[in-house]
């Protein structure tokens, strides 16, 4: 389908959206690949996160850590260059001798006067939801480039609201979707009136689907996969919180009596459900492991979770934001298995990171790694790992589904468990009115 676009006249580019982990970058390297036989892939251009330029191209003795392009491609195939940080104009000229060039967005944020100059037979956005917002001036520099032929990766091009697909469709197809004001008045406000019925929704969803979809190709897990698929199986747990959770909860809700906003309560209670210790301003735990098991009834759950994946012999990757309780989680996995799982947060550069992960693959049998869902929510290919917790429910469902499927992706031999524990409010816990808090 990305050949016979390309060949049409008339076409810019294409949306690529296919799940998570189905294999978008073999895709999109052998479509190089063909134009590299037809002697029109040079010069082209693939910009991505910072963190997944490894990914693509990485020379090593070590097959585990090789790139995507050394990978399933003979040594030779494509000439590639790396264009990081600020270049000069005379550096940048030269780019127009490579087959492939990789950019992080940054980079190219900081040299897209000079890369506007060359002309681009491909350009490629990987994670192109990082431009899902048209106003930035990495949103401006990239549809800037004096480009043949555009192609926007994302497993996710609605990650936030509608104008994120706008804005990718606005890059690949300019004027498809119309301007960005007429797309919120035919799309955007409709959508957001109060009262629409289901039908009216489905109508305007079957609109927007029916515009792009020449241009939109997406495969989904649970659609068309192979029937040998590994299952992704959901466990929910509902969680009774503690007596100090308890009254931490209470706090909050004589806070918001005292005009407290409501998003600082919202965050508050997040944070309380956690456990009870990130709202404490310091940065220290210090009280032991079985004070810090009992304030938070959670992290008894997450014990019989990990003792049942170890019995099993197997690997289990955590998520939550929150960095304080990943040291929580440290100390008390330490407690139980004496076990120290690494942590992957915004704290750790790329060198660490790939360590991390390398060791946490390479070792055999039960282990634990924890992980930001920010800083290891895209890119990450974990599939050593077949249970996903995320002990911290992140408030935006993409981001969360990016991080479950580190593990469910191409690759994974097991089926994928993924453990939601959830603190709920007791009945008991009521305001003045009788209403539940």
């Amino acid at each position: 389908q990305m050949q016979s676009l390309y060949k049409s006249s008339n076409v810019n580019g294409l949306l690529l959206c296919d799940d998570m982990g189905l294999g978008k970058t073999i895709q999109i390297l052998t479509f190089l690949a063909w134009l590299k036989e037809k002697n029109e892939v040079t010069p082209s251009l693939i910009i991505m996160p910072t963190s997944l330029i490894t990914n693509w191209y990485n020379n090593s003795d070590d097959m585990d850590k090789i790139g995507e392009i050394q990978k399933f491609f003979k040594e030779g195939t494509f000439k590639v260059a790396i264009l990081d940080g600020k270049r000069t104009p005379e550096e940048i000229k030269e780019y127009v001798k490579y087959d492939i060039v990789l950019s992080s967005y940054e980079s190219l944020r900081l040299n897209h006067k000079e890369t506007g100059k060359i002309k681009w037979k491909a350009v490629v956005c990987d994670e192109a939801q990082k431009m899902k917002n048209p106003k930035t001036l990495l949103t401006t520099a990239i549809k800037t480039q004096n480009i043949q032929f555009k192609i926007a990766c994302s497993a996710t091009p609605i990650e936030n609201t509608l104008i994120d697909l706008w804005c990718l469709t606005d890059f690949v197809k300019p004027g498809l979707l119309g301007s960005q004001k007429q797309f919120e008045k035919e799309f955007l406000h409709q959508l957001k009136v109060k009262d629409i019925d289901d039908e009216k929704r489905k109508e305007l969803n079957n609109k927007l689907k029916d515009t792009i979809n020449a241009f939109y190709i997406r495969r989904t897990k649970d659609e068309k996969m192979p029937p040998d698929f590994p299952k992704k199986i959901i466990v929910y747990d509902r969680i009774n919180p503690s007596k100090v959770q308890r009254e931490k909860m209470n706090e909050l809700y004589d806070l918001r009596s005292m005009g407290g906003t409501a998003l600082a309560i919202i965050q508050g209670l997040i944070m309380i459900c956690s456990h009870p210790l990130l709202i404490d301003k310091s940065e220290k735990i210090e009280i032991d492991s079985k004070e810090l098991i009992e304030s938070a009834y959670k992290l008894d759950r997450i014990y019989h979770i990990l003792f049942e994946i170890r019995e099993k012999d197997e690997k289990v990757i955590i998520f939550t934001k929150f960095r304080k309780m990943q040291d929580i989680l440290r100390n008390v996995i330490i407690h139980w298995y004496g076990i120290r799982a690494s942590i992957i947060n915004g704290e750790i550069d790329t060198h660490s990171r790939r360590r991390l992960l390398d060791e946490f693959r390479k070792k055999e049998g039960f282990n634990v790694i924890i992980l930001s869902p920010e800083a290891a929510g895209v890119g990450l290919n974990i599939v050593e790992a077949n249970h996903v917790i995320h002990y911290t429910r992140h408030w935006n469902p993409a981001k969360e589904e990016q991080a479950t499927d580190r593990a469910y992706r191409i690759g994974q031999q097991k089926d994928v468990y993924v453990y939601y524990p959830m603190a709920i409010f007791p009945d008991d816990m009521k305001d003045e009115e009788g209403n539940r808090m």
